[in-house]
């Protein structure tokens, strides 16, 4: 309930009303009066800050509350079974993280609670008469074992992303100059939306600079000069 409290008074920042979600990351990643609480809304999108503590609720639940609430072990699997079919819908209906591959585990693990706890009844109750008892637990074995794989993969996958996106960067962010006297309107309308789409963040404004070939090539070094326009002062 704290964690929930301290998000709730900074949602100003964290979740502002009729923000576009790219321009809320940049906010929030660049204030660094927000890095004491980050490891609490860092994965999530701004619509669903306060999961972590909702997600800190669940485990508690399974882990703490759920052993306790029987001493029949069939009880507490069946109930298992309805707590992760719970937690199945609601992790493929919200959707909380930003990563859509962490989103895809999030769902494949409920998936693996929800077979483990139905594998936990079938050995407790009659519903196993004449199952393997060694291959019903080798199964769940695998199961839970292609979740670690998967998170193996999705890791793998994400860092070549990564490497790809940091090349993208480093080409788009690579001064050029471009003789441009030749360009029809349609190729100034491309390369503007290219440059507007690739190269200017959310937070930045894309001005126009007007001069010949020489003067760009000192522009790019030393930046726009500043000239005072006397039309202002008279």
């Amino acid at each position: 309930l704290y964690w929930i409290l301290l998000l709730y008074l900074r949602r100003s920042i964290l979740n502002p009303p009729a923000t576009e979600e790219q321009l809320v990351y940049y906010i929030r990643d660049n204030d660094q009066d927000l890095e004491p609480l980050r490891f609490l809304f860092a994965p999530y999108r701004p619509a669903t800050l306060y999961f972590e503590s909702f997600e800190m609720f669940r485990r508690v639940l399974f882990i703490g509350v759920l052993p306790l609430i029987s001493s029949h072990s069939d009880r507490r699997a069946a109930l298992g079974i309805l707590m992760s079919l719970c937690s199945l819908e609601l992790f493929r209906s919200v959707q909380p993280f930003k990563s859509s591959s962490t989103n895809r585990l999030a769902y494949v693990a409920q998936y693996a609670i929800w077979l483990t706890f139905g594998g936990a009844l079938l050995l407790e109750t009659e519903m196993g008469t004449g199952l393997s008892s060694f291959a019903l637990g080798l199964s769940l074995f695998l199961v839970n074992i292609s979740v670690i794989l998967l998170v193996a993969v999705l890791l793998t996958l994400h860092y070549f992303d990564e490497k790809k996106k940091a090349v993208r960067v480093k080409e788009m962010s690579a001064t050029k100059v471009e003789w441009a006297v030749t360009f029809d309107n349609k190729k100034f309308q491309t390369t503007f939306d290219s440059i507007i789409e690739h190269t200017v963040s959310p937070s930045n404004v894309l001005c126009y600079w007007y001069c010949d070939v020489t003067s760009s090539k000192q522009t790019l070094k030393s930046g726009i000069p500043a000239r005072k326009l006397e039309a202002e002062f008279k």
